[in-house]
């Protein structure tokens, strides 16, 4: 299980692949003290308001495509959580290598065009 214990830095679950789907739990007991955990897509989403918040052993399953995750705690108390993930066979980092080759096209023809060619 993975320790989530600070309300201001998020925890990065990275993935080697793109996921199919994850799951997400969080693991405290619930007849323990309340450890509200959130869980985003991005470090400024889970930290401000675009976040899902799961109690004491609530789970949250979605068929995302994502390539991490973050975990915030949502009190003092500390959470902990339980991630897995169906993954494709897509590498992580081949959706930014998709995107720095459309800039980069994307800058080539803008060129062409003020250039007038």
């Amino acid at each position: 299980s993975i320790a989530v214990v600070s309300t201001t830095v998020p925890v990065e679950v990275a993935f080697d692949r793109v996921t199919k789907f994850v799951i997400v739990k969080n693991t405290a007991d619930a007849l323990g003290t309340d450890a509200p955990m959130k869980f985003g897509f991005s470090v400024n989403g889970v930290k401000d308001t675009n976040y899902i918040l799961l109690m004491n052993e609530e789970e949250y399953e979605a068929d995302y495509k994502v390539s991490r995750i973050y975990l915030l705690a949502g009190s003092a108390t500390q959470a902990t959580a339980s991630v897995s993930a169906g993954l494709t066979g897509i590498r992580r980092n081949r959706r930014r290598l998709q995107v720095s080759r459309y800039n980069s096209l994307r800058r080539h023809h803008k060129s062409i065009w003020l250039n007038g060619s």
